[in-house]
């Protein structure tokens, strides 16, 4: 359903018309007023002009009020704990953000909350998870890492990864530099995206000829873009 008007979605065999919003399009940075917005089942099916009304839709009243896509949030810290999840969850549909990256945490947690998501009474955003960082043989975040001090480490740590099905690696600061050259070869061999933490050990050319995908932060003093 999409969010930004407070509205009851309509059952699956049914209709729902949200009539007289307007719609923001981020694709083509338009401001559509006046707009009738159908959705039957979970699908958006039209957004034109209010001039064809379907005879059996429920209505909504959206004058004065705006219409917006589901907002992405790319990196959230939301699986801390499994006492965290559920209330993170409802505050993002409340905020209208329709999907999240969560950036960290155990695989006992990711498991749990991505069991929460396939109930289907349950709303919640979409979430893609890294699971657990990889970090260097004393990482940072013990709770929330895998120790990976060598190439071979680096290896097994993407085969973990990809055994609780996440969504990427993440990399974190203290992985040493053969380490981290080889959970990105790794990664790229099997497909499995990388995304995090530039380590100390990697310029940010290094992490570019490796293919990672984004960098989430750098320290002071690590070279690449930091002065």
């Amino acid at each position: 359903c999409l969010l930004g008007i407070t509205i009851a979605c309509a059952p699956p065999a049914g209709t729902l018309l949200i009539e007289n919003v307007t719609v923001i399009d981020p694709a083509s940075a338009s401001v559509w007023p006046q707009q009738c917005v159908l959705i039957a089942g979970e699908r958006i099916v039209d957004v034109s002009t209010c001039d064809r009304r379907p005879r059996s839709a429920v209505t909504v009243d959206g004058e004065g009020r705006w219409l917006l896509p589901g907002l992405r949030d790319m990196h959230v810290h939301a699986l801390w704990d499994r006492s965290v999840y559920p209330v993170f969850f409802d505050q993002f549909l409340a905020w209208g953000v329709t999907g999240i990256r969560d950036m960290a945490s155990t695989p006992d947690v990711l498991a749990e909350a991505r069991e929460y998501l396939a109930r289907h009474d349950v709303p919640a955003p979409h979430l893609l998870a890294s699971g657990p960082v990889v970090d260097g043989p004393e990482p940072l975040m013990p709770a929330y890492a895998i120790a990976a001090g060598s190439a071979e480490e680096a290896r097994a740590a993407v085969a973990k990864l990809l055994a609780i099905d996440a969504d990427f690696a993440k990399p974190y600061t203290l992985l040493p530099r053969e380490a981290a050259l080889a959970l990105l070869d790794e990664a790229a061999k099997t497909g499995l995206p990388v995304a995090g933490h530039l380590p100390a050990s990697l310029t940010v050319d290094d992490a570019i000829a490796g293919g990672m995908a984004s960098i989430e932060h750098m320290a002071v003093g690590v070279g690449g873009l930091c002065d």
